[in-house]
């Protein structure tokens, strides 16, 4: 009895004391997390400042120091506001990504220079779309200040050194806000060329060294970029609205007859169009610029690309085609109704834009893993790649050229740019460092980004595992090289990348046998033409 008494008394002890053991543990890190809110409720300090009265007068205790103070020691917040605005300017233009420029052959549409004086079009001049909608959405705003006090247009234009033409800039400021204003997310209601030219066409000699314009589209958290649209060409909100492109062609024929000198298209879209209508008319637009949603200050940005203070620098984080409805994706896109959408009181467009979701069964065939994909299985002659099926702008079978407009990863440089030198070592630890050098042989200073892709292997048994064309493991901004200048970089491609998920027999991360390849390339495609010249594939017998 004694020992069953002993035992009982160690065992409750044990417990309380595992017990204590516990509280301690989890209220030290509670404790800790809010100490700033105990200490405040108690009327504690939690810092404790020591002066040395045996120190120099003139030492500096303040170690962090704020780039912006004002001589009386306290923050100067317009400097700062200064500084937010020139960032924004130049995180904007590094985004923007030129799709084109000039005719190839020295002919270039931007920059237009400063003062060059302009006519913008559409729209969207003058009911910029900023940001889409949802947690997105730009909400930013100068200190006490209201947000309508975003740049416009009009000012971020005339910032940057343009002179821009008010008339005309009025005139679908005042439309906008009526007869023609954005009242549905998938309608884009542009104003007839018939209204533009009847009100301003007078003006159009005075501010004539370029049209610009403006299209823009937009989409968000629970208004995905729906394909389908009353208001536009074909149903199809990626597509021209009909008065976009009249837009277009009438613009154009005043350049024809030299009222403009240059016809520069600016895309205010969260992603790309359709390009199967634009591209029709690019041999007439001189230039061509996605410069995205720039948020609550980027349109400054956009001012400067224009005028030459900055250059657009980006290149695409997406696959830009002529026609959307190429993607295997569309096939399940916005398909299916929500089980209670009789129940929102939707109707017309607004039922699809909020009443349909997507199912996501494309695997891993998304985007440029995609359209490289089937490029190289259309060249090396399997899979079926080449055959109508999925072909939606040739009869005669999938062509790469036919269906995309501008790969993933593409820029149209302000110059031209060689790589050479093309070096890949195996580090100690697995990883792989390409180093090239990158060449500027034209002549203006411009910057590139340096993309390296993957190929690792496939062939279709290795636990059914599939495996794109080619896969970006690395990337790097050149900076600014100088015209006959060049740059050597280096690029860390880690041992995660050559790995992949087998989620059907290993249950986690494997290395395939097989070859694998690493490229650089200036986009997708330029690097899936690379392996396959490695595989015996030249230009000629790619076909694309």
């Amino acid at each position: 009895m004694k020992i069953f008494k002993k035992k009982a008394m160690w065992l409750m002890l044990t417990i309380y004391t595992a017990l204590w053991l516990v509280v301690i543990l989890v209220g030290g890190m509670i404790a800790n997390d809010f100490k700033n809110v105990i200490n405040a409720s108690m009327g504690l300090s939690g810092v404790i400042y020591v002066t040395d009265e045996n120190a120099e007068s003139s030492v500096d205790t303040e170690y962090f120091k704020s780039a912006f103070t004002a001589a009386d020691g306290s923050l100067d917040t317009q400097s700062l506001w200064d500084y937010g605005l020139e960032l924004t300017a130049e995180t904007q233009a590094a985004g923007a990504t030129m799709l084109w420029n000039g005719d190839g052959e020295g002919s270039v549409g931007l920059p237009l220079g400063d003062g060059a004086s302009i006519s913008v079009f559409g729209r969207v001049s003058a009911d910029y779309l900023y940001s889409g909608i949802g947690s997105g959405r730009s909400f930013m705003t100068k200190p006490n200040e209201p947000e309508s006090d975003a740049p416009t247009v009009m000012s971020a234009f005339t910032a940057a050194g343009l002179n821009v033409n008010k008339t005309l800039y009025d005139y679908y400021a005042s439309v906008c806000k009526s007869k023609y204003a954005d009242t549905d997310s998938i309608a884009v209601n542009e104003v007839p060329w018939s209204e533009v030219d009847s009100a301003c066409g007078g003006t159009f000699s005075e501010y004539n060294d370029a049209a610009v314009i403006i299209l823009g589209r937009w989409s968000g958290e629970a208004a995905e970029m729906s394909i389908n649209s009353s208001d536009c060409i074909d149903g199809d909100y990626l597509q021209l609205h009909a008065n976009e492109k009249a837009l277009l062609e009438n613009t154009i024929a005043l350049k024809r007859s030299g009222v403009f000198d240059k016809v520069v298209l600016l895309l205010n879209t969260p992603g790309g169009i359709n390009f199967d209508i634009v591209k029709d008319y690019k041999d007439d637009i001189d230039s061509c610029v996605w410069v995205g949603q720039p948020g609550y200050t980027g349109l400054n940005g956009v001012g400067k690309i224009l005028s030459g203070a900055m250059q657009a620098g980006g290149h695409l984080a997406d696959t830009f085609v002529y026609d959307s409805s190429s993607a295997p994706a569309v096939e399940n896109g916005l398909s299916y109704s929500y089980t209670n959408v009789d129940s929102l009181g939707l109707s017309g467009d607004e039922r699809t834009w909020k009443g349909l979701y997507r199912v996501y069964a494309e695997n891993i065939y998304v985007g440029y893993k995609y359209y490289e994909t089937r490029y190289e299985d259309a060249v090396l002659g399997q899979g079926n790649a080449g055959s109508e099926a999925g072909a939606v702008n040739s009869s005669a079978g999938w062509t790469y050229s036919e269906e995309v407009a501008f790969p993933f990863g593409w820029s149209a440089s302000y110059t031209q740019f060689e790589y050479s030198n093309f070096v890949a070592r195996q580090q100690s630890g697995g990883d792989w460092e390409i180093a090239l050098t990158v060449y500027n042989v034209g002549d203006v200073a411009a910057s590139d980004a340096v993309q390296v892709y993957i190929q690792k292997p496939y062939d279709g048994t290795q636990s059914g595992i599939e495996q794109s064309a080619v896969n970006l493991c690395g990337f790097v901004k050149t900076g600014i090289i100088q015209p006959g200048a060049s740059k050597e970089v280096k690029v860390t491609v880690t041992r995660d990348a050559l790995r992949t998920y087998d989620a059907e027999v290993n249950k986690t991360y494997i290395m395939q046998a097989g070859k694998y390849y690493l490229t650089a390339g200036r986009d997708s495609h330029d690097a899936i033409n690379n392996i396959l010249a490695a595989k015996g594939k030249t230009p000629a017998n790619t076909g694309g």
